[in-house]
């Protein structure tokens, strides 16, 4: 058993480095008979437990978000399990894990709100190792506008360990105005990750090819990076609309290709650390006013 971690705390990270960039553009018919995605991503075969964590946020919460239906979502894989209770209905189960070569690797929120909408809106990224040993509690700024913003831990953040796999949560808070008044909204998206070798040997040359590799292989983070930087330097290039659009879709989340993508990913530091002035200034202090709940970590086999 795990011992008692603060993976369910308060959070998310919120990635956004500064204020959200332009939406990306869709691809139109003809584009798209002449246009194929490169980029495919082949879900992995990972080993994982029952008793994983499963809410990525897509569908997996009942409760809205601050009035709207759409919810906030890490831009991460999940796998798919349908089993059949005791009536004979199917029942589908989810489990979030994806594997990095990066020991600092990249994370992805979609935000239906952002600041300028919401009331204290406060993202943390907080992640732990299979002992419940805290590797990352890293507060995030939180974008201006709605949209997918990525972020992973700055230069002087400590490295994942190759071979392991680690516990966690993007916790998101904020007080959403409800007939007058203002409620507090927790939501905690949690998954695992875990830190292995790509290739034996760095063989590969452009970035083009790494995300295709890295795609092929099963390496979210690393392919997702890649492709939003690609995609970032040059929005209107049909390939890389067409490989950003391709790899959302290849993890079920379709709906989300026309949203907003942040200019830069955001590097993490510790709030000491943070200098308001600078790209990597953090977001504020959590609201005392919010009450903070307390979880288990799950098992991490």
């Amino acid at each position: 058993m795990t011992s008692p971690s603060r993976l369910l705390r308060v959070i998310t990270t919120g990635l956004a480095l500064g204020s959200m960039g332009i939406a990306i553009a869709q691809p139109t018919l003809a584009q798209s008979r002449t246009r194929r995605a490169k980029v495919k991503f082949t879900m992995p075969r990972l080993s994982y437990d029952r008793g994983a964590p499963s809410n990525r946020g897509d569908g997996a919460s009942r409760n809205d978000f601050c009035g709207l239906p759409e919810k906030p979502v890490a831009i991460t894989p999940q796998y798919r399990e349908v089993s059949v209770s005791e009536s004979g209905n199917s029942v589908p189960k989810y489990f979030v894990l994806t594997q990095t070569s990066d020991p600092k690797p990249t994370f992805g929120l979609h935000l239906p709100l952002g600041q300028q909408d919401i009331a204290d809106l406060q993202l943390t990224l907080f992640v732990e190792d299979t002992a419940g040993n805290p590797v990352y509690d890293l507060p995030i700024a939180a974008p201006d506008q709605a949209g997918i913003i990525t972020f992973k831990p700055g230069p002087s953040q400590p490295n994942l360990q190759a071979g392991q796999r680690y516990n966690w949560a993007i916790e998101i808070e904020a007080l959403c105005s409800t007939d007058g008044s203002e409620q507090p909204k927790f939501i905690a998206l949690t998954g695992q990750i875990e830190h292995r070798a790509m290739f034996p040997e760095n063989t590969i040359t452009t970035s083009e090819d790494y995300a295709i590799i890295a795609a092929e292989r099963g390496f979210w983070p690393d392919a997702m990076s890649t492709v939003a930087d690609l995609h970032r330097a040059n929005r209107s290039d049909e390939q890389h609309i067409a490989d950003w659009t391709t790899m959302l879709e290849d993890i079920g989340l379709e709906q989300l290709t026309t949203a907003t993508l942040s200019d830069a990913t955001q590097l993490l530091l510790q709030q000491s650390q943070a200098n308001p002035t600078t790209s990597e200034a953090m977001a504020p202090t959590v609201s005392p006013t919010i009450a903070k709940p307390h979880s288990r970590l799950f098992p991490v086999r």
